[in-house]
């Protein structure tokens, strides 16, 4: 990038006649993102498919209860980033069809696909055994040397 001049990964300096022009922004988000995203083509890539796998239930019938005694905590694509439901729901292990296809495991990484896309969680000792709504894709890795990368 000509004019602009990089100190370390959290300063720079960008020449005020390219923001007069509109070329660059003021949000230094916008150019921490751009300065990882060129150190990490600069790294080999692995395909997601290559060491995970990602599923995601399909639609179907839930039913609600108010007694955690024979319900399951839900978690919504809001829940997930709490690590809790806000609102309490849990859905009955009897009624509810598909249920297992809904549970999580510890170390799952949920993304959301509707509402807030890309929202990001990670399932930890806590969350598991939560059903979480179809809203949210599931990738498991296959192995843990990948985790966080």
């Amino acid at each position: 990038m000509e004019h602009v001049e990089y100190f370390n990964l959290n300063k720079l300096i960008v020449s005020s006649d390219l923001l007069d022009k509109g070329e660059f922004r003021l949000n230094s988000d916008y150019y921490e993102a751009m300065h990882i995203s060129r150190k990490f083509h600069k790294s080999a890539t692995i395909l997601l498919k290559e060491i995970a796998s990602v599923s995601h239930p399909g639609i179907t019938k839930r039913t609600y209860i108010d007694n955690p005694k024979f319900g399951i905590p839900f978690l919504s694509t809001s829940d997930i980033q709490f690590y809790e439901a806000i609102d309490k729901k849990y859905v009955s292990k009897e009624a509810s069809k598909n249920l297992s296809d809904y549970i999580v495991n510890e170390d799952m990484i949920l993304i959301s696909r509707s509402g807030t896309i890309g929202t990001i969680a990670m399932v930890d000792k806590n969350m598991r055994g939560y059903a979480v709504t179809e809203h949210a894709i599931r990738v498991e890795l296959n192995d843990k040397e990948y985790f966080g990368l």
